[in-house]
Order: C-alpha cells, then sequence, then structure tokens
C-alpha cells in the first residue's frame, strides 16, 4: 500500500501486517511502527479466543 497504508488506518483499517508479508517482502518492522505512533496509534497483538468442543 506504501503511502496510502497510513490513509487506511485513519479510514477504518482494523488490522494490518508488520515487516515481512506472506508472498513479498515488506518494509522493516520498525517503519510500520514509526508510521502508527505518527498517526497517534499503537500496535499490539490480540489474542486468539480458543473454542471448545461444540462450540
Amino acid at each position: 500500500m506504501g503511502e496510502l497504508q497510513g490513509l487506511g488506518l485513519k479510514a477504518g483499517i482494523n488490522a494490518m501486517l508488520i515487516g515481512h508479508y506472506l508472498t513479498t517482502l515488506g518494509q522493516p518492522p520498525e517503519k510500520d511502527q514509526a508510521m502508527l505512533e505518527s498517526l497517534g496509534l499503537q500496535g499490539g497483538e490480540t489474542p486468539i479466543r480458543s473454542r471448545g468442543v461444540g462450540e
């Protein structure tokens, strides 16, 4: 997304991959973190809730 990544976050994107992506090289994670900070946002991991049998 390049320069449009910050705009996308402001528009409502609620998740992003940082660093290298699934099939292509991305930008360094530090650059992604700096972009989040410049937008007044903070990143973090969302825990994955495991499901029990029958759910």
